[in-house]
């Protein structure tokens, strides 16, 4: 009943929780290895939809976070939650493990946020803090929780979880945060950003440290983050006159290295930073942006995939202008606005790992027998070994396999390099085949002139009559035919799968006899008499009596 999915309504109109221009529109949305749909978000609702046996089903503040899990085609609720305490709180990413347990990121001004034993700042530290908490598959209870921060500003913007499902999270903060262990990679005067990697259960700093131009300036508002297989941490984020307000700086005097795309920056440009594995220095830093707008992202989230890609949204050449860099052959090189636009751009970076990918062509349930294309989207490998579910395997790099029978295939590729830094990786999609239905339907049959017949078909789910003449409803399994002369119909018999097959009947029409007989005759007791009728194929006199 109230605002959901906004992040607003704090005092004179802006939210508490709100430190950057576009964190009302922040959220994350992401699916498991079954496509299951899971949300992070936030709602001031005290009527937002929950499930049963959920692990808060009331609003405990102004604003709550909200955390919810859905079926692949979002018709059924699986789990939904809210998360806080008495004072404002909000979501802002997740990320699922290997059990199918959300791990949620986001800010908080409560200082009853949800505890556990065990974690590694039980304590509010004042101001605004970040925090993280792992649900279980049923997002009925909590298995850790813990707030991230100091006394002063901090908001944990992005999570990530590595092969080992260790947890990273991207966020800011203002004032001193502790660079763990000493020596690791940081900015020589601080920095408003910081990354640290956590151990699964939220009770140790595996390592953390802060990048910027001060610790009382934040340069970026985050908006892309990953991890990838050889931990590798991947950032990106967006800073400078649109964001312009206390605590808030710009992207001038942010680390780039040698091979960037572009090295110089007017101050409000996206960053993109790439460091190296346990954070021991800089792998890539880049700016992107023009030399007069104020690039910057209204909301939402741009995203890495684990290819080392950025697919990245930008709020573009504000001011009318065109200098946003476009590549050779963009769809358009040019604003055609009077002032902002949408501009979007792809960047691949090297990756020193292996990544194995592939989509099933066509990738939609198919019917037995099913002839699938595999195209292989793998990053990093040399060799490739496939197995169907069937039995049946390949080496080959994109393979065309049929499955001759209906049934539910896991598809496995292993994609291998000896050279790279994790050697070899895995990746699974379900393939579902559906039966052919075999159609049944009433035997031929013959009507007189004027009556109806009632057919009949089964064995699928849907029914099509070909053609409709003389049918009362030709979708039907049993339509009324009614014909006005003989007719072969076809009927199209289909699954639930949407596979189909087709069987035939016949009606044949007879012409109603005209029955013709002698006249009346007069005879004698005793006497007999031949009579007789002709017309028809069968008869039946009566009364009996005397024949």
């Amino acid at each position: 009943s109230q605002n959901d999915g906004a992040n607003t309504g704090g005092p004179g109109g802006m939210p508490n929780l709100q430190f950057n221009y576009g964190d009302d529109a922040r959220g994350e949305i992401v699916l498991d290895d079954q496509d299951n749909v899971y949300v992070a978000s936030c709602t001031q609702s005290n009527n937002f939809p929950t499930t049963n046996g959920a692990f808060q089903t009331a609003l405990n503040g102004r604003m709550d976070g909200c955390v919810f899990k859905m079926t692949p085609f979002l018709t059924n609720m699986i789990f939904s939650t809210y998360l806080g305490g008495s004072g404002d709180d909000a979501s802002y990413s997740l990320k699922v493990d290997n059990l199918d347990q959300p791990f949620v990121t986001g800010g908080t001004m409560s200082h009853n946020f949800p505890p556990t034993p065990g974690p590694l700042t039980p304590n509010y530290q004042g101001g605004v803090d970040g925090y993280v908490v792992h649900f279980d598959a049923t997002g009925s209870n909590l298995l850790r929780s813990t707030y991230i921060g100091n006394n002063t500003y901090n908001q944990c913007y992005f999570i990530e979880l590595d092969r080992d499902e260790d947890v990273y999270i991207l966020g800011q903060k203002l004032g001193a945060w502790p660079i763990v262990p000493a020596g690791i990679w940081s900015t020589p005067n601080g920095g408003g950003q910081f990354i640290m990697k956590l151990d699964n259960g939220l009770s140790n700093i595996v390592y953390s440290t802060e990048f910027g131009t001060s610790n009382n300036l934040v340069n970026i508002s985050p908006t892309a983050f990953l991890v990838d297989v050889c931990e590798f941490v991947y950032v990106s984020g967006w800073g400078g006159a649109t964001n312009a307000q206390a605590g808030v700086g710009n992207t001038s005097g942010l680390p780039v290295s040698p091979n960037a795309y572009q090295s110089t920056t007017d101050g409000s440009d996206l960053y993109i930073l790439v460091l190296q594995p346990e954070i021991v220095g800089v792998e890539y830093a880049t700016f992107i942006g023009g030399p007069n707008s104020n690039e910057h992202v209204d909301g939402g989230t741009s995203r890495f995939n684990k290819r080392a890609e950025i697919y990245q949204s930008v709020c573009a050449g504000c001011g009318s202008f065109d200098d946003f860099p476009t590549t050779p052959g963009a769809f358009s090189s040019t604003n055609n606005s009077n002032n902002c636009n949408l501009a979007c751009f792809k960047l691949s970076l090297d990756l020193p790992g292996v990544v194995a990918d592939f989509y099933p062509d066509p990738d939609t349930i198919g019917c037995a027998p099913q002839t699938i294309t595999f195209n292989n989207l793998s990053a990093g490998g040399n060799t490739y070994q496939w197995s169907f579910g069937d039995g049946n395997t390949s080496n080959a790099f994109s393979p065309t396999h049929t499955f001759q029978n209906a049934g539910i295939y896991s598809v496995q590729l292993i994609a291998t390099d000896s050279n790279t830094c994790n050697v070899v990786d895995t990746a699974f999609r379900t393939i579902i085949v559906a039966p052919v239905p075999v159609a049944q339907v009433s035997p031929d049959t013959a009507v007189c002139e004027g009556e109806s017949i009632q057919l009949f078909a089964g064995g699928g789910q849907t029914y099509q009559w070909i053609p409709a003449l003389y049918l009362n409803n030709p979708v039907s399994s049993s339509p009324i035919a009614t014909p006005t002369a003989s007719v072969t119909y076809d009927v199209i018999v289909t699954s639930a799968g949407g596979c189909s097959d087709t069987a035939s009947v016949t009606v044949d029409l007879h012409p109603n006899p005209q029955a013709a007989a002698i006249g009346d005759t007069l005879i004698c007791p005793g006497d007999s008499v031949p009579i007789s009728a002709s017309g028809g194929l069968t008869y039946q006199w009566s009364p009996t009596a005397g024949l």
